[in-house]
């Protein structure tokens, strides 16, 4: 699906037709800071499409993954996400090859469009503050285990 693609998909959705996706779970541990974090799983087109649009809150020591089967530059936007938040994308090596820090909510129209930078296989989001609290860093190595 291309990013066009993608935003067409966003823009049809409203808080009206919200309806959870299927998610899994893991644990992302960020081994140079000894950091575990639990997070809920989006390995599907429907659940990395739904993400953490229209959610309140999300616990301080939680996240949630986007796993993707392969790596590509990877394009988010903030449309419908209510929650400031740190956005990291690793790659399938286990690194961190690029981080957004304090990504803003959009509940315009035109929202903008944020891209990795380099190929990346899944996406972060946290907390805002979550990397910085944890002096977490591109390079940094990170272990990603999904619960079966």
């Amino acid at each position: 699906m291309s990013l066009a693609t993608l935003v067409l998909v966003f823009k049809s959705v409203g808080a009206d037709d919200y309806k959870p996706a299927l998610l899994g779970e893991g644990i992302v541990t960020f081994e140079t800071q000894g950091r575990l974090l639990e997070v809920e799983v989006a390995a599907s087109e429907e659940a990395r499409a739904r993400g953490l649009m229209f959610r309140e809150d999300l616990e301080a020591d939680k996240g949630m993954l986007f796993v993707f089967s392969d790596d590509q530059l990877r394009g988010v936007w903030m449309k419908n996400t209510l929650l400031p938040l740190d956005i990291l994308f690793i790659s399938k090596e286990g690194r961190v090859v690029s981080l957004l820090p304090h990504v803003s909510p959009c509940i315009n129209e035109d929202c903008d469009v944020y891209d990795s930078g380099l190929p990346a296989r899944y996406m972060l989001e946290v907390n805002a503050g979550y990397a910085a609290r944890w002096n977490i860093r591109q390079g940094d190595p990170v272990r990603v285990t999904i619960k079966q």
